[in-house]
């Protein structure tokens, strides 16, 4: 076991002592903020201006999605407009007479 002398031990003392002082002064200081934390809870109503503006934000947001939807389809069309005149121009070739093709020439 460690050997203390009297100065050791007091110095123990006094640094416990002084670290409970320290943390029952935090402690305290805690409670009295959680109290005053307490006390300023109260109901908000929130503004009817603000709503309607949200509400305004909504609908224009619906408009959008509308016009979104507007232009998917008109897209749509045109794709389907150049898938036919895909394939026509492609049973076109296929359907070429022998004589349009030339033969190829050997040399």
């Amino acid at each position: 076991m460690i050997q203390l002398n009297d100065s050791n031990k007091a110095l123990i003392i006094t640094i416990l002592l002084s670290a409970t002082v320290v943390l029952m002064t935090f402690n305290v200081h805690l409670k009295k903020k959680n109290e005053l934390i307490a006390e300023t809870y109260f109901e908000i109503l929130p503004d009817e201006e603000e709503e309607q503006e949200v509400l305004a934000d909504i609908l224009k947001s619906l408009d959008e999605v509308i016009t979104t939807n507007k232009a998917f389809n008109e897209t749509k069309q045109y794709d389907d407009f150049e898938d036919e005149e895909f394939k026509n121009t492609l049973e076109k070739i296929r359907n070429r007479d022998a004589r349009e093709i030339e033969p190829v020439k050997d040399t």
